[in-house]
Order: C-alpha cells, then structure tokens, then sequence
C-alpha cells in the first residue's frame, strides 16, 4: 500500500472486494502508523464481512529485525489512540503492547 490507503486505493479495492471477495492478509511497517494504516485499509473488508489478518506485523517478526528504531512521543500518542480501538485483532494488540514496553519500533525493508 502507498501509505495511508487514498480514496482511489479504497475506491479500487473495494469495486474489486464487490466482484471477487476474498480474505485479506495486509503487511505494513511494525510501528504505531502501520498498525493505523492496516486499520484503515481493513475496513473495507470489515464493512462487507470479509475476514483479514496482519502479516508480519507481529511482536515476533518486530524483534526479529537487526535493526529497531526508538519510539518517539508522537509514537507513543499514537499507540494510545490506538489502544482504544475495537478492532485491534490480538497480533496488533501484541505488536502495540511490545511496543510500547520496549520503546522500539521497526520497518518493512528490514525483512528484506
């Protein structure tokens, strides 16, 4: 995904949920504003009662990167706000919570 889905991503993706609806597994970065992201575009298989999962977004795959970066304090709001969320699945839940008692946070190119 480029970031944050834009409305020609949700636009898309969804026209093609409608046609063909399958199950989603959605790989963004290990830290506060991929597990955002993931939510965002997850709601378009939420809305029409299609499963997803986050892949390599877990606790697991963010310790197994040589290199983690330090959370900042924009992070950590982030996490907060995200704490609160519903549909937090528990990979997510995970993922935040190691986050935020390490204090590290890791990128998708470091799996590479």
């Amino acid at each position: 995904m480029p970031g944050f889905p834009p409305t020609w991503w949700r636009e898309t993706a969804g026209r093609l949920l409608s046609l063909a609806p399958a199950p989603a597994c959605i790989a963004c970065d290990p830290d506060p504003a991929g597990i955002a992201i993931a939510l965002k575009a997850a709601e378009l298989w939420r809305e029409r009662g299609l499963t997803w999962q986050p892949w390599k977004m877990s606790s697991t795959d963010l310790v197994s990167l040589r290199v983690r970066k330090p959370l900042t304090e924009g992070d950590r709001l982030q996490l907060a706000t995200l704490q609160q969320e519903s549909a937090l699945p528990a990979p997510l839940a995970d993922l935040l919570e190691w986050m935020l008692k390490l204090g590290e946070k890791g990128e998708q190119e470091g799996y590479l």
